[in-house]
């Protein structure tokens, strides 16, 4: 039985002196916030081993309770005769200018159970059942139902694999089929959410409220569900110095939650719904090599992944998702696609403004993106937008590399993917007060000097729509740890008076080798409209250390 309970209470008060230039003139500014959350945690396990003879079986079943609170509380207000009220009365304030509060909780139960059975280490079976309720789903969806199996067979305890020992040291095919939930919602998302002020009505010189849904909601929103398939084979072989793992996966989420637009609003936000069926197919590998000749010993491991992803189904008779400007989820594409026009060049002359024949909303002139007419009506229109990039890598890999040689030791890895695109939307030009990023060098301005960047012209808004212009190849390789290290021998530990001594220096994200210009490839974002550089990615920093460890 563990039983835990966790509390944070945070009071974070401010307050801006009349003097102060940030607290643009309003004699005082303060900020008084309140925060407080806690959680409440009860797990009950039960676990069972026994063998009989070459059968074997390792058992569990088990009770989970959690449970959170949170709740806050704000108050801004300005206008003080004095700074030395500060926050400590708030009733000197000529101005109260806002007062927010909240308070929300959850509550997720689990009963789960699992069997492990082995028949002289050569027959393998797993078997798994969850039962998961949450509390952010309405009551009649609260419950889902979660099993999986697992299959093994040690080939190598087979008698006719006797002979074959030195070369095959280890041989194991196993397969699994399984199912897994997710709640990762909100709270009461089910639940209409009220904005109490609303709307002003004044009725014989009385102010009235008239409150408004926030947002659409799904009342059946239940759990998302994913599905997997997996079968593959493990070995190592050549007296243990070459091991080897793949396998081939299939992986279909149903019931996939996210923010999807309303068909009809109601307020100005969005609803979360179940919006259909995703699947994700691939093949994962992994092939390692260690070695050791005299004093020098090393080892080189490669992993990969690729990822095949579409979407199999949508809600509301398989209409497409359209998020923002830039991303469509669409039946048979991969999920959050980018979707726009297509790029034919730059007109570079007025002669080849004139000898495009395609009709737009637009005028074209020298240094304007031509955009690509893919239905050949003669126009360029919506009709001609189509499926033009994905956030999603098709393949994601590393390399990792160790040797050592007496009392030196060094080590690296890499990682990287490819396949995928980022939309750069920093292309885009602003009427901030900030410098223009480099790429601006190579814009059109004049005659032959680009045929892929237009002029940078703001008021030319139509070579920014979303198109192949903005797209950029995500693909990248980072040298994520480059480590060297010393061991002193033992005979100048017994000098010191100590067991072990090692000096090392390390570095992190030492390098990146990438084609787009942005702080970091790695863009985040929803699964629904991920993958768009907007400049408000933090860079991954690189570290550099130096140091040793040392054992008396």
């Amino acid at each position: 039985v563990n039983a835990g309970y966790n509390k944070n209470t945070i009071n974070r008060n401010s307050y801006i002196s009349k003097s102060n230039l940030l607290g643009n003139g309003n004699n005082g500014y303060v900020t008084v916030q309140k925060l407080s959350d806690y959680s409440k945690l009860l797990e009950t396990i039960l676990k069972y081993n026994q063998s009989f003879g070459k059968h074997n079986i390792d058992a569990m079943v088990g009770y989970s309770w959690q449970y959170f609170y949170s709740e806050g509380q704000t108050t801004k207000a300005y206008g003080f005769l004095s700074d030395n009220f500060k926050w400590y009365s708030l009733a000197a304030a000529q101005t109260v200018e806002s007062v927010s509060s909240y308070a929300e909780s959850n509550t997720l139960i689990s009963m789960y159970g699992r069997i492990n059975y082995n028949y002289a280490d050569k027959y393998l079976l797993t078997a798994t059942f969850r039962a998961d309720g949450s509390s952010k789903f309405a009551p009649d969806h609260r419950w889902g139902y979660f099993p999986s199996v697992g299959l093994g067979w040690v080939i190598t305890e087979e008698e006719f694999m006797e002979d074959l020992t030195e070369e095959i040291n280890f041989l194991k095919l196993k397969t699994s089929w399984g199912q897994l939930g997710n709640d990762k919602i909100g709270n009461y998302m089910w639940l209409p959410s009220i904005n109490p002020t609303g709307q002003q009505v004044i009725v014989d010189g009385e102010t009235y409220y008239i409150p408004v849904v926030s947002y659409q909601v799904d009342k059946d929103i239940h759990w998302e569900v994913m599905s997997g398939f997996d079968i593959g084979i493990d070995g190592v072989f050549l007296n243990n110095r070459l091991n080897a793992e793949i396998g081939w996966y299939t992986k279909t989420t149903r019931d996939l939650l996210a923010y999807v637009s309303p068909s009809v609003s109601v307020g100005s936000g969005y609803a979360i719904t179940n919006a259909g069926s995703i699947r994700n197919r691939g093949i994962e590998f992994v092939i390692g090599w260690n070695d050791r000749i005299g004093d020098f010993s090393y080892g080189v491991s490669v992993n990969g992944s690729t990822l095949k992803n579409e979407v199999l189904e949508l809600g509301d008779r398989n209409a497409d998702i359209i998020t923002g400007n830039y991303h469509r989820t669409s039946v048979g594409h991969a999920i959050g696609s980018f979707y726009g026009y297509v790029q034919e060049g730059i007109f570079q002359n007025e002669a080849e403004v004139k000898a495009y024949d395609k009709e737009t909303s637009w005028v074209n002139r020298p240094g304007d993106i031509r955009y690509k007419d893919l239905n050949n009506d003669g126009r360029i229109t919506d009709a001609d937008r189509d499926f033009i990039g994905s956030p999603l890598p098709d393949f994601m890999f590393g390399l990792n590399l160790n040797m050592a040689y007496k009392g030196f030791d060094f080590s690296m890895n890499f990682s990287g993917q490819t396949g995928n695109q980022i939309l750069n939307e920093k292309k885009i030009p602003s009427f901030a007060q900030f410098n223009y990023y480099e790429q601006t060098l190579d814009r059109w301005h004049g005659e032959g000097t680009s045929n892929v960047e237009p002029i940078l012209d703001s008021s030319r808004s139509h070579n920014y729509l979303a198109s192949t212009n903005l797209l950029e190849d995500g693909s990248y390789i980072r040298l994520k740890s480059l480590q060297l290290g010393y061991t002193l021998p033992k005979k100048a530990l017994k000098v010191l008076g100590v067991q072990s001594l090692r000096f090392y220096v390390n570095a992190e994200n030492v390098i990146t080798f990438r084609k787009n210009p942005g702080f970091t490839p790695e863009i985040g974002g929803g699964i629904l409209n991920g993958g768009v550089d907007n400049g408000g990615t933090y860079p991954i920093p690189s570290t550099y250390t130096a140091g040793l460890s040392f054992n008396f």
